[in-house]
């Protein structure tokens, strides 16, 4: 359950992929086709949902405030590319919800939940998805299920991902294994930034791949049992390591608390590698005095374009590794 799951699962992400029955797939839509589906999603939310949103259109918005929307993992990297025209993202008060509108598909709708809860995020984006198809016609195929540009995502155009911090299978070197063993069962494990991006700070998503002839239902219920499974053999390994670690692991896990709260500049790489150290700590019980800080918090508040929104003098890489530094160490002292 939850609990069991803590400190293992940082975020559960559910992503349905929709488009609308009457327009052709965005790549083939003109900038007037896109603009016009953008206010037509903006109407119907405005006309049948009870809440609030933000709408940002993303021709209004600067190169470091995408990024920093990616680092969120409110947007993807593709629905930054081009100049922004007839693409909108709208999100919820608390950044739980964010839709993309003329990414691949017309719609990305996407939920992020804190620790292990799919089912929450899946409920969370399918209470947004009947909210849209109220007014608008969805494109859908009684064979097919929902039809997406990509053929990847036809069926239930589902996306479900848990975010994962595996330092103790990944310092046993059993990340290989575990990643063909996710393979054969039809699920995808990629690193920290989806698709190519390295696992960096023994962080890794664990996504669904299958989204024909299954139901959300049974997709969720694979993943989540998967995800058990996985946080279940870490934990093991995390009592082996501290078990059998003796002083020389307290000691490599002391000090990268030391360089992490002391260093006076700290690269980003640097820094997913100390941060995932003490993040272990922490769990473990070797490191004390820091246990009611949010680290998942600190993580995205130290990626680079979020240290430059908040100080556009550092767009020097070395003044952003000072910025950095001092960032962590206001958390941490």
């Amino acid at each position: 359950g939850k609990a069991s799951s803590e400190g293992v699962v940082l975020s559960s992400r559910v992503r349905l992929a929709r488009n609308l029955e009457s327009y052709p797939f965005p790549r083939k839509c003109s900038p007037e086709t896109k603009g016009e589906i953008c206010s037509k999603i903006k109407n119907t939310l405005e006309h049948f949902a009870c809440e609030r949103f933000n709408y940002i259109n993303m021709e209004n918005i600067s190169p470091v405030e995408k990024a920093s929307l990616t680092e969120d993992h409110l947007i993807s990297r593709e629905f930054c590319d081009g100049d922004g025209k007839g693409k909108l993202l709208i999100t919820d008060e608390q950044n739980t919800l964010s839709v993309m509108v003329n990414e691949e598909d017309h719609l990305r709708i996407q939920s992020i939940m804190p620790g292990l809860d799919i089912t929450g995020a899946y409920e969370k984006a399918v209470f947004i998805d009947d909210i849209i198809a109220k007014g608008e016609k969805i494109a859908f195929d009684e064979k097919l299920g929902y039809l997406t540009s990509c053929p990847t995502n036809l069926g239930t155009g589902m996306r479900a991902s848990v975010m994962l911090h595996l330092p103790a299978i990944t310092s046993c070197g059993q990340i290989k294994s575990l990643v063909s063993l996710m393979t054969k069962i039809g699920l995808t494990v990629r690193g920290l930034y989806g698709e190519g991006s390295e696992a960096e700070g023994c962080l890794y998503q664990v996504s669904n791949q299958i989204t024909l002839g299954v139901s959300e239902k049974d997709a969720i219920e694979k993943l989540t049992s998967a995800v058990s499974q996985i946080v279940e053999r870490e934990r093991q390994l995390r009592e082996t390591l501290l078990s059998g670690g003796g002083l020389d692991f307290e000691d490599s896990i002391c000090r990268s608390y030391g360089i992490l709260r002391y260093a006076k500049k700290l690269s980003s790489k640097e820094f997913l590698k100390l941060w995932s150290d003490v993040k272990f700590g922490v769990e473990s019980g070797v490191i004390r005095d820091i246990y009611d800080i949010n680290l998942t918090r600190m993580l995205v508040e130290v990626m680079p374009a979020h240290i430059l929104s908040k100080y556009p003098e550092a767009s020097h890489s070395s003044r952003r590794d000072e910025k950095r530094a001092e960032i962590i160490k206001n958390y941490l002292m």
